[in-house]
């Protein structure tokens, strides 16, 4: 939620509140929305956490698990994609928005670190809490200013806001829970068999049947294959699809197939996420045979057009 209706506080520099309303309305302005703003960082901040988990080489798949040097790597997994997701360029400090100059700051820990050089400068400030249940994050926009940080500092001169005035930070969004990371479902032994599968459309294969109904988004398919052309070892031509239709299993994607997952009734899938389910109803099963006929017509298609494209 945001807490614009009872912000800035009062005593708050007027110059300073307009700066971060801007910041906070351009970054609005480029996801489309608020909403796909605060959808859009949630799976960014999950998808920076999941990537130095690491889980197809590492074999890990909790936040716990970390080095407190990885955890600290997160933000600057955040950085990056956040940059890229947003098309902004860097600039003196992390990245410009709006024309300004504006530093990023990622905790996992509960309170943010702010160095020397980013006191009396705009700061995008992420928290997140991996290790709870629902994992949650939280996104705002505050001026570091000298006089809103506590004195002393620790050993690398970096300060923490007062108390008193971590009401000069503009929320985005607080507590939006994210989805825990899907191969958490798994205990042990069940993820060391999907991952010691001898190719990566079988590890795929593994994958989706033992968790089905869930969406499970492309960088965790690409752990699990240890390929990152995760949809070629999903498609058919010796696909995870192969391995798995011929028992009843049927993978659903959320960028090609969200008619038929809204059919079937299933959690709303993203694009670069998919989905599987083993239709266990008539109805389920009616529009899975439905589905089948769309797509064995669509490979017509597209052989009808190869064969005149080469004729």
């Amino acid at each position: 939620m945001t807490l614009a209706s009872v912000w800035p506080p009062a005593g708050m520099d007027e110059e300073d509140a307009r700066r971060i309303f801007a910041i906070r309305d351009e970054l609005f302005s480029l996801a489309g929305s608020e909403q796909e703003f605060v959808s859009e960082m949630v799976r960014l901040v999950r998808l920076a956490i999941d990537e130095v988990i690491d889980t197809g080489r590492s074999g890990r798949f909790r936040f716990g698990e970390l080095e407190t040097t990885e955890k600290a790597y997160i933000g600057v997994r955040t950085e990056i994609l956040f940059r890229n997701k947003f098309s902004l360029e860097k600039g003196k400090l992390d990245v410009v928005i709006a024309g300004e100059d504006v530093d990023i700051k990622n905790t996992t820990s509960g309170e943010w670190m702010i160095p020397t050089h980013s006191i009396g400068k705009l700061c995008l400030l992420i928290k997140s809490e991996p290790d709870s249940d629902p994992g949650t994050c939280s996104a705002g926009l505050a001026l570091a200013r000298l006089e809103y940080m506590r004195a002393g500092g620790n050993q690398d001169k970096k300060r923490q806001f007062r108390s008193a005035h971590t009401n000069k930070i503009l929320w985005l969004f607080e507590d939006m829970s994210f989805p825990s990371n899907v191969l958490e479902r798994l205990n042990d032994n069940e993820l060391k068999q999907i991952l010691e599968a001898e190719s990566g459309a079988k590890r795929i294969a593994a994958l989706f049947m033992k968790i089905q109904r869930v969406p499970i988004p492309r960088h965790i398919v690409e752990d699990v294959a240890r390929q990152t052309d995760a949809a070629k070892r999903i498609r058919k031509n010796q696909g995870a699809r192969d391995l798995l239709e011929p028992s009843g299993t049927f993978i659903l994607s959320g960028d090609q197939h969200r008619k038929w997952i809204t059919r079937m009734g299933l959690p709303n899938c993203f694009r670069g996420e998919f989905i599987s389910v083993t239709p266990d109803s008539e109805e389920e099963r009616k529009v899975i045979d439905e589905f089948l006929k769309e797509q064995k017509l669509l490979e017509l298609q597209r052989a009808a057009r190869a064969n005149k494209k080469s004729g």
